[in-house]
Order: structure tokens, then C-alpha cells, then sequence
């Protein structure tokens, strides 16, 4: 199941959740939904994103350099001579796992 296809199911049992009256607890077992499940998918789609940033970078290093890019658990290492051609490839995939 990707992402996108978890938070709508996720986002669908919210909304009957919130429509039902049933505590978190009953609604879960009606459903047969994990309590700690139902709370991180409702904390996860209730929490507003944050803002994408863009942050200046300035290079002085030579151009055996690396750019470092760590996000949560990732962690990314890309020579500084292939960044340009690698940015894309690392934008698309970060939007695939969120």
C-alpha cells in the first residue's frame, strides 16, 4: 500500500471515527483498527505541514565536496559535481515516501 493510498484509508476511517460518537478505543474495535495505529494516522493527518524552507548555500569547498541532506531517518550524500542532476531524483523520491 503506498503513502497516499494509507492516509485515504486512514483519512476515511477518521471521518467515520469522528461522525460515529464511539471513543477511539470502541471505534478501533468495532473495526478491527490497532489503537496505536489510529492515533499516529490521526496525529499525522491533523497536524499541519510545515512549510517548505529553502535554505541559502553558500559552496567554498573544492570540488571534491559533499552535500549532506538528512530528513528525519534519511540520509543522503551526493558529490557536489553530480548535485545538479541529482536533485530531481531526490525530490521525487522524497515525495513518494510522504
Amino acid at each position: 500500500m503506498t503513502s497516499k493510498t494509507k492516509a485515504t484509508y486512514w483519512q476515511k476511517h477518521l471521518s467515520h471515527w469522528q461522525k460515529s460518537g464511539l471513543t477511539q478505543k470502541d471505534y478501533c474495535t468495532q473495526h478491527t483498527l490497532k489503537q496505536p495505529n489510529f492515533s499516529y494516522w490521526r496525529k499525522r493527518l491533523t497536524t499541519p505541514a510545515t512549510p517548505n524552507k529553502l535554505i541559502p548555500l553558500t559552496l567554498t569547498q573544492p570540488s571534491t565536496a559533499r552535500v549532506v541532506i538528512s530528513i528525519a531517518s534519511i540520509r543522503i550524500e551526493v558529490p557536489m559535481e553530480s548535485l545538479e542532476e541529482a536533485l530531481p531524483i531526490i525530490h521525487r523520491s522524497l515525495q513518494e515516501r510522504v
